[in-house]
């Protein structure tokens, strides 16, 4: 384990964190790499947390600490070190995460991380709050299963209800041969999510940031290409011509 270095003994325990400040990063890929090379060319140090010892961001921060993400002792030795908490990744140890806030500011807040790694919350919240989500039901047994997706109809989706990404933990039902598949993704990490296909033309997505002040910044609209459920191209919104088709997705971020 690497040794971090020291917290400054003056925090603003509200506000904007200047140049200096430790940012403490849970996870260590390609994202908390990026963030780690703009962070410290701004002047913030960073301590990423990752199980792996080769991990992306762990070679360009000031200290990468080696544990796995569900180890209390290394998330208090992160939150010891840092000014700020992130997360790189979604998939992080809730009871943690919760510890982390009771030492240290964490952005986003534990609460919202719940809702964020777990589809079924993530859809309850969305259409609460008037987002469109595709037609959806959880199924927590085989019978279930078929109801839901009888229910909705095909073509459709049977998702993990989380740590799912990149295409994994997921199964499209094309057929009726298609459903051992979708049940052998199990119920034990709760009820699955099947949802059904939307036939859209492209997508679009839209980053939007809010700082501890209210203020709200969106970063430029992108129109993205996947394949086997991976990101294969992303076309920044300058290419994409159409005003309204820039604007709309950004207001919704906001």
């Amino acid at each position: 384990m690497t040794r971090a270095p020291a917290r400054d003994a003056a925090r603003p325990p509200t506000g904007v964190l200047g140049p200096g400040a430790a940012i403490g990063v849970v996870g260590g890929g390609q994202l908390g790499r990026m963030l780690a090379l703009d962070a410290r060319r701004m002047g913030y140090r960073v301590v990423v947390l990752d199980p792996a010892a080769d991990a992306p961001a762990g070679a360009v921060a000031d200290a990468h600490l080696v544990a796995a993400f569900d180890d209390p002792d290394a998330h208090a030795a992160l939150a010891a070190r840092a000014d700020v908490v992130t997360f790189e990744v979604e998939h992080v140890d809730l009871d943690a995460a919760r510890a982390v806030a009771a030492r240290c500011p964490v952005r986003p807040h534990p609460a919202t991380l719940a809702v964020c790694q777990h589809r079924s919350r993530e859809k309850t919240f969305l259409a609460r709050h008037g987002f469109p989500v595709a037609p959806w039901r959880e199924a927590g047994s085989p019978a279930a299963l078929e109801d839901a997706i009888a229910a909705l109809g095909l073509p459709c989706l049977v998702k993990i209800p989380y740590a799912g990404y990149d295409g994994r933990g997921q199964v499209r039902i094309e057929r009726a041969d298609d459903l051992p598949a979708a049940a052998a993704l199990g119920f034990a990490r709760g009820p699955l999510v099947v949802e059904r296909v939307v036939p859209f033309v492209t997508e679009l997505a839209v980053l939007v940031a809010r700082g501890a002040d209210g203020a709200v910044a969106t970063y430029p609209v992108a129109r993205t290409t996947h394949r086997d459920g991976i990101l294969h191209e992303l076309e920044c919104a300058g290419r994409l011509g159409h005003r309204q088709l820039v604007a709309r997705p950004r207001q919704m971020g906001q």
